[in-house]
């Protein structure tokens, strides 16, 4: 396959988008997908797609956006908590055990938490440049699978769950493929965890 142009471009990327999510569509531009059943909680999240401009009017280049929604509507009162807990996931897939691309943020003006990651695309060599796209698309969900719980549990209360126990937790069920075991085992963890808070804060109360 040999690409002409940009419209070309994002005309491939919109039907590999709905080969690998089921579904996908476009506005003004921006090609927008529904990944379903991500994690052991089997939640959603929405990805977006958009070919911007170059860093500059001389730059040749064209920068694809990607755009992933993993949580809407956040309380003002757990702001705090989940900047903490996605600087730590941030840290993660930077220079961790878990490596992968973009960052996850926090956008006060829609209380969404997102990951967004950005790539160069160069209109001289598009079938390449496809290929990139399509194996960030592709390792995806993987990756998703793996954080988006954590995601889940930040959204509920960000002192539920400190990320290394979650770290602990995904040593011990990283092989285990079914979701209802993968929750279960996150339960018992978070009661495990619940129960080691309850006797840290009795024996604090008792040295008081």
């Amino acid at each position: 396959m040999t690409m002409s142009d940009i419209s070309e471009f994002m005309a491939s990327l919109k039907d590999s988008m709905e080969g690998l999510f089921g579904n996908c569509k476009e506005n003004d531009g921006v090609l927008r997908s529904m990944a379903e059943d991500i994690g052991a909680t089997e939640t959603a999240v929405v990805i977006e797609a958009v070919m911007e401009k170059g860093l500059n009017e001389e730059d040749p280049f064209f920068i694809l956006h990607f755009h992933i929604t993993l949580a809407q509507n956040i309380g003002e009162e757990s702001v705090p908590g989940i900047l903490k807990g996605l600087n730590e996931l941030n840290n993660a897939i930077s220079v961790g055990s878990y490596p992968f691309f973009g960052h996850f943020g926090f956008f006060p003006p829609l209380s969404q938490i997102f990951l967004s990651c950005r790539m160069a695309v160069n209109p001289a060599n598009l079938d390449i440049e496809f290929e990139n796209a399509v194996y960030y698309l592709s390792s995806l969900n993987d990756k998703l699978d793996v954080f988006a719980d954590f995601i889940l549990f930040l959204c509920e209360d960000p002192e539920k769950v400190s990320f290394d126990a979650y770290l602990d937790y995904l040593e011990k069920v990283m092989d285990t493929e079914h979701p209802e075991i993968r929750l279960k085992n996150l339960e018992k963890q978070l009661d495990e965890l619940g129960e080691e808070i309850e006797k840290i804060e009795n024996s604090t109360k008792n040295d008081v």
